[in-house]
C-alpha cells in the first residue's frame, strides 16, 4: 500500500534526506525558544547535557528536562509522525489520516512541558503549509495530565 506521506515528499524543513537528519519544525523551535525565555533557561539550554536521568517533580528537575531533553522528546514524536526511513508500517499514515481534518481529541499523559503536543501540532502545521497533507478544517482539542506543577505550567 502506498504511503500517504512518502519519505521523499517530507519537506526539507522537517527532514534532510542527504544527511538523514531530522529537523524540528520552525514554529516548534520558535515556541521552544519562547518557553526557554519565559522560564529563564536560555543559557542552561546551551550548556552540555550532564549524564543521567533528567526530569522529575521538582522545579529544578523540570527545568533541566525543558532545557536539555525537550528536543529529544520532540524528535521521537516527529520520527513516528514522519517515518522518513519507512520503518513504522502504517504509523505515519495513521497520523496523516487523523490530522487531515475534522475534530481530533489529543490526550497526552504524562504531558511534561508539552513537547509531544507542540511537536505534533507544529509538524502537522508545517506539512499542511507545505501542501503535503490535506488542509481541511481541523479542530484539535488537547487534554494533558502531569504530576509536576512546574511542567503543567510550561505545558499550558
Amino acid at each position: 500500500m502506498a504511503r500517504l506521506i512518502k519519505p521523499e515528499d517530507i519537506p526539507e524543513t522537517l527532514w534532510h534526506p542527504g544527511s538523514k537528519c531530522l529537523r524540528l519544525a520552525p514554529s516548534l523551535l520558535t515556541a521552544w525558544g519562547h518557553l526557554l525565555q519565559y522560564a529563564g533557561l536560555e543559557e542552561k539550554a546551551l550548556q552540555p547535557v550532564p549524564n543521567g536521568e533528567i526530569g522529575g517533580l521538582s522545579k529544578e528537575e523540570t527545568d533541566d528536562h525543558l532545557a536539555w531533553r525537550f528536543s529529544g522528546s520532540s524528535a521521537r514524536v516527529q520520527l513516528s509522525l514522519l517515518d522518513p526511513r519507512d520503518e513504522l508500517a502504517g504509523v505515519s499514515d495513521a497520523f496523516a489520516k487523523v490530522f487531515s481534518g475534522g475534530t481530533v481529541l489529543l490526550a497526552d499523559l504524562p504531558c511534561g512541558s508539552g513537547a509531544a503536543v507542540l511537536t505534533m501540532l507544529a509538524s502537522i502545521a508545517e506539512l499542511r503549509r507545505q501542501g503535503r497533507v490535506p488542509r481541511h478544517p481541523l479542530h484539535v482539542k488537547v487534554v494533558g495530565g502531569e504530576l509536576s506543577e512546574f511542567a503543567r505550567d510550561y505545558a499550558s
